[in-house]
């Protein structure tokens, strides 16, 4: 749906009217994030459940406070969750702090919509490489492993949701539609942060930075299609914003020695770049747009499918299983760079990494 004044009036018929809709924003304060859940309580008038997540009060507080307000007596709630979702340790005890808040509200116990977008300055550089304090790669810290982590711990809550006949839908954030195959091998990047040649820092993009972005965008086909085969009825949602650059951010950079790229890129990005507050209608499009309807859908920057497929049973994949890429469950999927013994292989070694980290 690229016209955007049809994409905001579509908005405003697809949000539920006949709950109060629950939806919880990892990566709120700024961005994406930020523009989603303003989007979405003007299209719902502030009547809904709404938490976002972030690194920053202040920021937080400007997005609560561009939020509409209901009348007295209305059922709504408008909070902020401060955690840094690079640490897993901070993931963990963000999910408890979210659980007993919606446990806490009418009928609660439930979340009809979960977006993730969050990500670190470091985990959207090219330049940049580090490891967090709990050793993964900060450019897969935000962008992968907490996205997983949350949508596991909070699955209970989006099937209560389901239970009750409501929507549910997770989404996420990132770079869909390219069809990176989904790597087995180098899956925690060490060996190409063992490669990276510290004296050339600054001179040429890191391999560990470079191929962070890679695995980052290919790791969340992995989720959603994960998370779709175990739970048919769930929307797993996957998308690609397009060229969108905050105010008062530079963009990438390539490199001293490789400066007309990042000028040719930075043209490029301000002629094919989307306001912030478009991208935030046309991501809640995204959103919104399954309904009741269980599936894997893959969009683009104005919300446009680029594919889907839906399985009518829960299917268990295996590392054992059927290679091909771009394939789930027998259903070719265009712009998707897993396959099922490749996503059974992340999503095992993933449980393994956040269990050593919990122990």
């Amino acid at each position: 749906m690229p016209a955007l004044q049809e994409t905001k009036s579509a908005n405003a018929a697809l949000v539920p009217t006949s709950y109060t809709p629950v939806l919880i924003v990892v990566g709120g304060t700024s961005a994406i994030g930020a523009e989603v859940a303003k989007a979405f309580a003007r299209h719902t008038q502030g009547k809904a459940h709404i938490i976002i997540v972030g690194r920053s009060e202040r920021s937080a507080r400007a997005v609560l406070d561009a939020f509409p307000k209901p009348n007295l007596g209305t059922e709504f709630s408008h909070e902020f969750l401060l955690a840094d979702v690079t640490l897993m340790s901070e993931v963990r005890a963000l999910v408890k702090k979210i659980k007993e808040k919606l446990q806490a509200l009418p009928g609660g116990g439930r979340i009809n919509y979960l977006f993730l977008s969050a990500s670190s300055p470091v985990s959207n550089s090219l330049m940049e490489a580090a490891v967090t304090k709990e050793g993964l790669s900060e450019h897969l810290a935000s962008k992968f492993f907490a996205r997983y982590l949350i949508a596991r711990e909070l699955l209970p809550l989006l099937a209560k949701a389901h239970e009750l006949d409501q929507v549910t839908s997770l989404m996420t954030v990132l770079a869909a539609g390219n069809a990176v195959p989904l790597p087995t091998t180098d899956l925690d990047l060490a060996e190409s942060r063992k490669a990276g040649r510290t004296w050339l820092d600054g001179a040429f993009p890191r391999l560990e930075a470079f191929k962070g972005m890679q695995y980052g965008g290919a790791y969340n086909d992995a989720l959603v299609a994960y998370f779709h085969a175990t739970n048919p009825w769930l929307s797993c949602t996957y998308t690609y914003p397009g060229q969108v650059l905050p105010p008062g951010k530079p963009g990438f950079t390539f490199g001293y020695l490789m400066l007309p790229l990042t000028g040719l890129v930075r043209v490029l990005r301000y002629w094919t770049q989307i306001s912030l507050e478009d991208c935030g209608e046309y991501q809640l499009h995204a959103l919104l747009a399954p309904g009741k309807n269980g599936g894997v859908f893959l969009r683009g920057k104005h919300a446009d499918l680029i594919s889907s497929v839906a399985l009518d049973k829960e299917v268990v994949l295996s590392e054992s299983g059927d290679d091909s890429i771009g394939v789930l469950a027998g259903h070719a999927v265009a712009g998707y760079g897993g396959s099922d013994a490749r996503v059974a292989k992340l999503i095992h070694w993933t449980d393994g990494v956040l269990e050593k980290l919990q122990n």
